[in-house]
């Protein structure tokens, strides 16, 4: 797995922001925009709130990444209750399964000219 700077690394260059802590995933709005990226038709990111501080708005947010989720037809659970909690390494580990998610996607699409 990549270490926890990698990690954050990656996804603040990615979608050009500056979280400092894996524990700032538990909104789901960098789980969400990342999704976007590769598939923006199957993100509702318009039902993203990118203004969550609560738990229960961290969950909403995450039921609009696990819908992406099941419409892809990818078969993996998304841990809300666990990742909206902001637990450090539950969000580390979901993370890094949408790192190399990212990385089989970007192998499928192919050299880009």
């Amino acid at each position: 797995p990549p270490s926890r700077a990698a990690l954050l690394s990656w996804v603040n260059a990615s979608l050009a922001l500056s979280l400092s802590r894996v524990e700032d995933f538990a909104s789901a709005t960098a789980y969400t925009q990342l999704f976007h990226a590769m598939h923006p038709d199957a993100v509702a990111l318009h039902r993203v709130n990118f203004g969550a501080r609560l738990e229960h708005h961290h969950i909403a947010n995450f039921k609009v990444l696990q819908q992406a989720l099941d419409l892809l037809g990818v078969a993996r659970a998304v841990p809300v209750a666990r990742l909206a909690k902001g637990r450090f390494q539950d969000n580390f580990d979901f993370m890094a399964w949408v790192k190399s998610y990212h990385a089989e996607w970007l192998q499928r699409m192919g050299p880009h000219e």
